[in-house]
């Protein structure tokens, strides 16, 4: 597998789940971690609800993690399951005033691939 193949994942899954793809997600792979930053995914509705109110960004925040939960953790288990690699569990935070996630999943063994960085 190619870092190629995980950053279509991620984009195609904010696409279906929040009606916007991110500009960039960058790739880093080191032993049983995946590191994710994706850059430039807030919504139109998010971005509003940034500016209305300070508390929105804990609902935001809230949002994303169930997207993830629900949808991104069930898609990373079928990317790999061809592998063999589980996913056992995750962090992620988010700047809202960069518009930067980050992301780190961690599997219960390495990652085998053909380019670790992207």
């Amino acid at each position: 597998m190619e870092t190629k193949e995980i950053v279509r994942m991620v984009i195609e899954e904010c696409k279906n789940s929040l009606g916007k793809g991110p500009s960039i997600v960058k790739v880093h792979i080191d032993e049983n971690c995946l590191h994710l930053t994706i850059k430039d995914s807030l919504t139109p509705l998010e971005k509003t609800l940034l500016r209305i109110s300070e508390e929105n960004k804990r609902l935001v925040w809230d949002i994303r993690k169930q997207i993830i939960d629900t949808r991104f953790k069930t898609q990373f288990n079928r990317l790999f399951e061809d592998y063999e690699v589980k996913l056992n569990n995750y962090i992620f935070d988010f700047d809202f005033q960069y518009d930067q996630q980050v992301m780190v999943l961690i599997f219960n063994k390495p990652l085998r691939m053909k380019d670790k960085c992207s």
